[in-house]
C-alpha cells in the first residue's frame, strides 16, 4: 500500500519572523553595542590620561618647589635686606634730586634775553599756593622804546607766561623804571630737565 500519508505541517504558536527583519535588528543592536563599547574605552583612556597628567604636574610642582627652596637658601638674607634698604635710599634720593628746583637756568635765560640797555636791580622768586612759581623784578631802561623791545623779547619766550610790565615811570636821571612779573614754566626750573 502506498503511503498516502502526507507529511504533517507542524504549526507553532510562536510567530515566525522573516530572515531579513531578524538580520536588521541584530545589526542595529550590534552597532549600538560597538559604539557604546568605544565610548566607554575612550572615557576610560581619558580618565587614565587625566590622572597621569595630574601626577606629572604634581611631581613637577614638587621638584620646582625644592629647586626654589635651594635657590632661596643660596642667597644671604642679610645681603638681600641690605640691598633692599640701599634700593629704598636710592629711590628717595632720586625723588629729592628730581623734585629739586634749579634757579641756574632762570638766571641763564634772563642773561640771554635781557637787552644791553636794560638792567634789573631787584629779583624776587615766589612760590604761590597753587605751586606755580613767579618772578618779580624791578628794572631800568634807557628809554620807553627799549622797555617795549624788552617786553617783546620776553613775550616771544616760551618759558615766561602771564607777563606783566607795570609801574613804568621816568626817574630823575632820565632812565625809565619798570616792574616785571611772570610765571615760570616748571620745565625750566626742573633739575631733571636741566641735567638732561
Amino acid at each position: 500500500m502506498v503511503n498516502s500519508f502526507k507529511p504533517f505541517k507542524q504549526s507553532s504558536f510562536i510567530p515566525q519572523k522573516t530572515f531579513g527583519q531578524t538580520t536588521k535588528k541584530k545589526r542595529t543592536a550590534s552597532l549600538y553595542f560597538i559604539v557604546s563599547i568605544l565610548l566607554f574605552l575612550v572615557s576610560v583612556a581619558g580618565s587614565v590620561g587625566v590622572f597621569a597628567y595630574k601626577k606629572i604636574l604634581e611631581s613637577s610642582i614638587e621638584s620646582k618647589a625644592i629647586s626654589l627652596q635651594r635657590a632661596k637658601e643660596a642667597f644671604d638674607p642679610n645681603l638681600i635686606e641690605d640691598l633692599a634698604r640701599l634700593n629704598n635710599r636710592i629711590k628717595s634720593s632720586e625723588e629729592i634730586l628730581f623734585s629739586h628746583v634749579a634757579l641756574t637756568p632762570v638766571f641763564a635765560l634772563l642773561e640771554e634775553l635781557t637787552l644791553k640797555n636794560v638792567r634789573f636791580d631787584q629779583f624776587d622768586f615766589v612760590v604761590r599756593n597753587s605751586g606755580r612759581v613767579a618772578i618779580l623784578m624791578n628794572g631800568q631802561a634807557v628809554d620807553y622804546a627799549t622797555v617795549v623791545l624788552q617786553s617783546d623779547t620776553f613775550g616771544q619766550n616760551r618759558f615766561f607766561r602771564d607777563q606783566i610790565f607795570s609801574n613804568i615811570n621816568l626817574d630823575a636821571s632820565g632812565n625809565v623804571g619798570f616792574s616785571f612779573s611772570a610765571i615760570i614754566d616748571p620745565n625750566l626750573l626742573s633739575f631733571r630737565e636741566s641735567i638732561q
